[in-house]
């Protein structure tokens, strides 16, 4: 199932990009994706030559899978840009205490928006009312 639900997700990606995925166990960069708690992978490569990405139980659509892929190419959630602030309202009271961190501000430095638009709508950007009380 993940491993379908992977391939399809790379495939949303190459569709709307100049990204290309292949399946490589020799590959010098690679993304290992394997079934650990929760969704997650790091923004970006963390050293080395493998980027580890988790599609754990509850995981398995492929917004999820499409959404953590682009964490491995290194971008951070939408909702954490540096501008958002312009564009939406983070009530940071009314978010659980364990979810805080991902809706911190990025800073010009960390975070390059290449003059595109704030987009309400990316893979990369949480619903209104995620991790709510």
């Amino acid at each position: 199932m993940v491993r379908s639900v992977f391939k399809k997700a790379t495939e949303e990606w190459r569709k709307d990009t100049c990204i290309d995925f292949y399946e490589s166990y020799t590959a010098p960069n690679k993304i290992r994706v394997f079934m650990e708690d929760g969704c997650w992978s790091y923004v970006g490569r963390t050293g080395g030559e493998v980027q580890d990405l988790s599609l754990g139980q509850g995981c398995e659509s492929v917004g999820t899978a499409a959404h953590e892929l682009g964490h491995a190419l290194g971008l951070y959630h939408t909702q954490s840009r540096y501008d958002r602030d312009q564009f939406i309202t983070v009530n940071v009271a009314n978010i659980k205490p364990d979810w805080v961190s991902q809706f911190t501000k990025q800073t010009t430095f960390t975070n390059d928006n290449y003059g595109i638009t704030y987009d309400p709508g990316s893979i990369m950007h949480y619903g209104a009312m995620r991790f709510e009380f």
